[in-house]
């Protein structure tokens, strides 16, 4: 098992920030998800890492797979991925229309909804092909472990 900060690694992912605002720039990154935290790292093209991000693992609410959809109104939205046999004839759907259009293949983005300053929620997007579903229940798995199940304050119980 390999560490980071002598925190024994979850899991890792690869993936191009969407900024979450101006402070950031659009770059190359790591997600790295420890059992204390998770870390979110800018590759700089020499071997070296810049973290933008430390996120408590008691606040990481969850780790999902959006895709690309065309919304009623034409637009580009993006909603959780699709599983079974829905997700099956989309991938089936999507590599027939790539030879007819390379523009409509589907893009994924992995989306990191945690708990910010406040209790309030915040997320994180990034763009690439990497698929976060190993990381997403070992995060589950390790949270219900040590107790750490995110419990809304907003929604009846």
């Amino acid at each position: 098992m390999s560490l980071y900060r002598d925190e024994p690694v979850l899991g890792t992912l690869a993936g191009r920030l969407v900024p979450p605002d101006k402070r950031y720039p659009d770059c190359q990154c790591k997600v790295i998800l420890t059992e204390l935290n998770l870390y979110v790292l800018e590759y700089n093209y020499d071997s070296t890492y810049i973290e933008h991000f430390t996120i408590p693992i008691g606040d990481v609410l969850h780790i999902k797979c959006m895709e690309s959809v065309i919304l009623d109104s034409g637009a580009m939205g993006y909603k959780p991925e699709s599983r079974g046999l829905r997700r099956f004839l989309r991938m089936v759907g999507s590599a027939f229309s790539a030879f007819e259009d390379e523009e409509r293949m589907p893009s994924k983005l992995v989306r990191i909804r945690y708990r910010a300053e406040g209790a309030r929620e915040s997320s994180l997007e990034f763009k690439g092909e990497d698929s976060p579903g190993k990381m997403a229940r070992k995060l589950e798995k390790h949270r219900k472990r040590w107790g750490l199940d995110y419990q809304n304050p907003y929604q009846a119980p």
